[in-house]
């Protein structure tokens, strides 16, 4: 089974390649009729966005709100702009919270979409084509690892790693979710598209 959440569709994206690979059902933990079910899994996936080098907020307290037990073996699979500081041991530590058998995690480096902070912006076309078209081969690579059950995690943590996932993400969990800097702007034609796409209904 793949558990995934995706803001802008670069985790979705994943996910869905991956569920394809594994021959895994993929499910939206955002959906409102999402209802976890981990008896009977071997290998259970977590795909999702990294925030602020970190575990997203929603996954880390719909993880933390499982009831379940299951033998199965737990992988982490993140996309990134460009690393993810220790988001992979902050995982780790909430699954062994619960009992959870863990694997490995592994990162993909997908388009840049955060852009609410300064120095923050979405990569060049260039740049984005270039991830989106290594992202294929990337995924062939960590589900061929996942069949293996491997146990050797594959990311990028980044320079000061301890820094970024230590104090920048409780910062950021507690000053940057909010829906407040979300707004439309006098060029909206109100097409609704943006509501229908968000997965926190933030628009």
């Amino acid at each position: 089974m793949i558990y995934y959440f995706s803001g802008t569709g670069n985790s979705r994206a994943v996910a869905k390649e991956l569920s394809s690979l594994l021959d895994m059902k993929s499910v939206d933990i955002s959906a409102a009729d999402c209802v976890p079910n981990l008896e009977g899994e071997q290998t259970i996936v977590w795909v999702f966005p990294i925030y602020s080098w970190g575990v997203p907020p929603v996954v880390a307290d719909f993880i933390s709100s499982l009831n379940e037990t299951t033998d199965a073996l737990h992988y982490m699979v993140c996309t990134c702009g460009d690393d993810i500081g220790r988001a992979d041991c902050q995982w780790k530590k909430l699954m062994e919270s619960k009992g959870f058998a863990v694997g490995a995690a592994y990162s993909v480096q997908m388009p840049n979409t955060y852009t609410l902070l300064p120095g923050f912006d979405v990569d060049s076309e260039d740049v984005e084509r270039k991830k989106l078209a290594e992202m294929p081969a990337r995924v062939r690579w960590i589900a061929s690892r996942i069949m293996a059950k491997s146990k050797e995690s594959d990311v990028v943590a980044g320079g000061v790693p301890a820094i970024k996932t230590g104090l920048v993400y409780p910062l950021f969990r507690r000053w940057g979710c909010s829906t407040r800097q979300f707004k439309t702007l006098d060029s909206c034609v109100g097409c609704g598209v943006c509501v229908t796409h968000c997965p926190k209904r933030n628009m």
